[in-house]
């Protein structure tokens, strides 16, 4: 990722004055590509002219030379910045805009050779975009700083598009578990410092910005406090982090005010950790494709907002371990589910409601326009019809109770809507966003400016009138303006009346101007440019009013978000037939009627329906692990990440898609299904596997519930089965944790035998007529066999394959020790090759047969002989 902070090779040699100041801005804005203003274009230049004509596909033009070559040129349209903003920030890449910040009228009179003056505004990065077109509606967009002091690490991380900032801290050894709840865009640490590569963008920057007095001096400015303490700041890591992400900001930003909301202050300690390891195999908020389609947040989000949305996500990337705070969620949820009226009808007030966190951050921010502002009416409409549709309930949950919009907001609300149109404009300079009678010069301005030809009517009436001429007419002369034209006959009789002053003279007529007349026109000429200025003084006294109630409205747009999300929750359990976790404090795991909700509803487009499962993890004292075993394809990845997810839910605040499930408080979930490897990295599968499942293994407590499959399986058999076995055996007497344990090593199921907390379970497999079918169900004891030939055969390998293996696998298990392994394989010579000479033989004989021909003694002689050639 780009440094704004690097500087590229100067732009040496003769430059004409243009060229000049935009190699001094270029070198300002280092590696970042300069979006330099020229009139109604951004240009690129040079090396950035190529990157971005590539990136944009756009057309790459020449204008000038320099030291003999021709400089290479691209631009974009003004209007159009936004659309292709996205697609930089998208691609990876950091933009500087500078614009002109001098009248070009001013520079013309410095001299003919004077350059407009421009500097940068603002720098673009992943994590610093507001535009609304840049952003997820329903994904928050952090910027992060990173400062890890004496083992602790400290996160601080901001939202620009809605002015959150949070502040976590955590060891070091959690680094991993802490970034993936926050989701940020982008991450940013000091120069040297660790930096982590993630799903975000990784910037370094000046050390000195992360400095504790320097951090002091910025929360003084951004939060007007002397004290950080005041703000819950204490730890000198925890400055570092905030002074580093404030000097960021002001960075990128070139002075620009920003506002913040207060730090709020969090930690690790309250929150389910969930590595990214699990979070990949879970596919909790994407799918191992990076896709929003098909992961558990795409299935199970019914929200109506954008906020809600947002808050949801969270909720899902952060499940909670305080069991106060869950149940607050779950209570939420069951009372809107209880009563499926109320629910309807808050679903219909949200449905619409904008996004009043992300508005309001635009209008603070100087960006925001008249539709943000209508925005922000509408939002608070939302709120005042929630707040009196709630009231007419007796009892109402304390997450769904203290919505209020106090007279402050309704009084906004109602200035808004007088003073607006109905259709609104995204930009002050666009126009006619105010009604008419809102303001009585604005009134004047817009009256003169589409009224004119009825005002010059009307003094054309009252200068006949007062000097008799009725031939006399008022008309437009390029040079005089607006003026009076009479006959030549006329022309004496009107040079003699006091006010009129004779300025032409023409062949048949005589042309005048008056004071009044003058001074009409000039207020016609004036006319569109004093609407434009007073429709935007307007503006601006409007977004004062609404950036004055910030607090109340932050206030209110969270509440808007949290009834959105638990009626999101309700509807869904509703829908799904979900059903409210019991939580408890010890360590109970036990689900009836257990459901995977994104393979359920894959299944369900298909026509088809899930199996349920239950899963018990505790024999009324202590937590238990199972030892699942059965073939591929029965079902049992899903089984295992079901019960994961189980416990991401109920954590997170919603009903579970199970008949029951009483579930003792998890601190940390382990999942590690399927393969995968880091081949950047030089890990192979088999090593990315071994890492992940040290980590588990070193980590795993009393209280957490890990998720296993197919330990050791990308080493030699004895290799694998020994450190399958001996994992095992630690989760289940060191860590004494919760836990499936999925293998295909059977030998492990007699480990049951001796260690009292483990159970082996099974997948349901049943031959009918010689093929394998796979029943979905969980069952006790563990499988006969892994069935690897049959699901060979599914998965189209060549029938003289599957026959060659069944034939090999029926010697392998002939010869194995019971129970045991094959102590030396007899891979070659023991079964011995069909020579092709003898395949041949059948083939011919088999050539030369006819059915329908031969006589019943005839097909069987043929039989026989087919039987001694196989067997030969």
């Amino acid at each position: 990722m780009t440094k704004p902070t690097e500087h590229p090779p100067k732009i040496a040699g003769k430059l004409t004055p243009m060229m000049a100041q935009y190699a001094r801005i270029k070198s300002e804005a280092g590696d970042a590509l300069l979006f330099y203003r020229m009139g109604d274009f951004y240009e690129l230049f040079f090396s950035d002219a190529e990157k971005a004509a590539e990136a944009l596909s756009i057309t790459l033009t020449k204008r000038g030379h320099h030291e003999g070559e021709a400089i290479p040129m691209c631009g974009v349209p003004v209007h159009a910045r936004d659309g292709y903003l996205e697609k930089l920030v998208r691609g990876g890449f950091t933009v500087a805009i500078a614009e002109q910040t001098e009248d070009p009228a001013e520079a013309k009179k410095r001299g003919a050779k004077s350059v407009v003056e421009r500097q940068i505004v603002r720098i673009v990065t992943p994590g610093t975009v507001t535009e609304e077109n840049l952003l997820d509606p329903k994904s928050p967009a952090r910027l992060a700083a990173l400062s890890v002091v004496d083992g602790k690490a400290f996160i601080a991380a901001a939202d620009l598009s809605t002015g959150e900032v949070l502040v976590e801290e955590g060891p070091e050894g959690r680094l991993g578990d802490m970034l993936p709840p926050l989701q940020i865009r982008e991450l940013i640490a000091a120069e040297g410092e660790r930096l982590l590569q993630g799903a975000f963008a990784a910037t370094e920057a000046d050390p000195r910005s992360f400095s504790v007095e320097a951090a002091k001096g910025r929360i003084e400015a951004f939060w007007g406090v002397n004290e950080p303490s005041g703000l819950g700041l204490t730890e000198g890591g925890a400055l570092r982090a905030i002074g580093g992400l404030l000097s960021y900001i002001e960075l990128t930003h070139a002075g620009e005010s920003i506002p913040l909301r207060m730090p709020r202050i969090g930690g690790q300690s309250d929150k389910l950790a969930i590595d990214e390891a699990t979070r990949r195999s879970l596919e909790l908020t994407e799918t191992g494709e990076g896709s929003y389609k098909g992961s558990l947040l795409h299935t199970i989000d019914r929200t109506r907002t954008a906020a809600g949305g947002r808050m949801l996500r969270g909720w899902l990337a952060a499940p909670l371990t305080d069991r106060r705070a869950i149940e607050e969620r779950h209570d939420g949820v069951a009372y809107l589910l209880s009563d499926h009226t109320l629910r309807d009808e808050l679903i219909s007030l949200l449905k619409g409601s904008p996004d009043l966190e992300r508005a309001l951050a635009r209008l603070r921010l100087e960006r925001g326009g008249p539709s943000d502002l209508g925005l922000v009416q509408r939002a608070v409409a939302t709120g005042e019809a929630l707040q009196a549709r709630l009231r007419l309930e007796h009892t109402v949950p304390d997450l769904l109770a203290g919505l209020n919009v106090g007279d402050r907001l309704q009084g906004l609300a109602a200035t808004l809507l007088s003073a607006l149109t109905d259709e609104l404009p995204l930009r002050v300079s666009d126009g006619g966003f105010l009604r008419a009678g809102f303001d009585a010069a604005l009134d004047e301005a817009v009256s003169l400016q589409k009224n004119a030809r009825q005002h010059l009517a009307a003094e054309e009436a009252r200068l006949r009138e007062a000097t008799g001429i009725k031939s006399l007419r008022v008309k437009h002369d390029k040079t005089l303006g607006y003026c009076v034209e009479v006959g030549k006959a006329h022309a004496d009789r009107l040079a003699s009346q006091e006010g009129f002053t004779q300025r032409r003279t023409m062949t048949t007529a005589a042309r005048f101007v008056t004071d009044d007349l003058t001074a009409l026109s000039q207020r016609i000429a004036d006319a569109e440019g004093e609407a434009a200025a007073r429709e935007a003084a307007v503006f601006r006294e409007l977004k004062e009013a609404v950036t004055d109630a910030a607090e109340e409205l932050l206030d209110l747009a969270g509440h808007i978000a949290r009834t959105d999300t638990l009626t999101s929750l309700a509807e869904l359990a509703a829908e799904e037939d979900f059903a409210r976790p019991a939580l408890t404090d010890g360590t109970e795991f036990a689900v009836e009627g257990g459901r995977h909700p994104v393979v359920e509803a894959a299944l369900r487009r298909e026509g088809k329906a899930f199996v349920p499962n239950g899963c018990s993890l505790f024999d009324g004292e202590d937590a238990e692990l199972q030892l699942v075993t059965g073939p591929n394809m029965a079902g049992k990845s899903t089984y295992l990440r079901q019960n994961a997810i189980l416990v991401v839910l109920a954590q997170a605040g919603s009903f579970v898609p199970a008949s029951s499930f009483r579930l003792g408080i998890v601190d940390r979930l382990f999942s590690r299904v399927g393969a995968s490897d880091d081949l950047a990295r030089g890990r192979s599968t088999f090593m990315v596997e071994m890492v992940e499942t040290a980590a588990i293994l070193h980590q795993a407590t009393c209280r957490s519930l890990v998720i296993l499959d197919e330990v050791g399986r990308g080493t030699a058999t004895f290799d694998g089965l020994s450190i399958a076995w001996a994992a095992l055996e630690h989760l289940h007497t060191e860590s004494r944790c919760r836990g499936l344990f999925a293998t295909h090593y059977h030998e492990l199921t007699r480990l049951a035998e001796e260690l009292p907390r483990l159970h082996p379970v099974a997948m349901a497999v049943r031959e009918w007529r010689g093929k394998v079918v796979f029943l979905h169900e969980v069952k006790p004891g563990a499988a006969d066999r892994s069935y690897g030939v049959a699901v060979a055969r599914l998965a189209g390998l060549p029938e003289s394959v599957v026959k060659r293996a069944g034939q090999l696998l029926k010697l392998l298990e002939d010869q194995s020790p019971a129970g045991g392994l094959v102590a030396d394989l007899p891979l070659f010579g023991a079964v011995p090759h069909q020579p092709e000479s003898e395949r041949d033989e059948v083939r011919a004989m088999l050539d030369g047969l006819d059915p329908d021909d031969m006589s019943p003694r005839e097909a069987h002689e043929a039989l026989c002989r087919l039987k001694d050639l196989s067997q030969s």
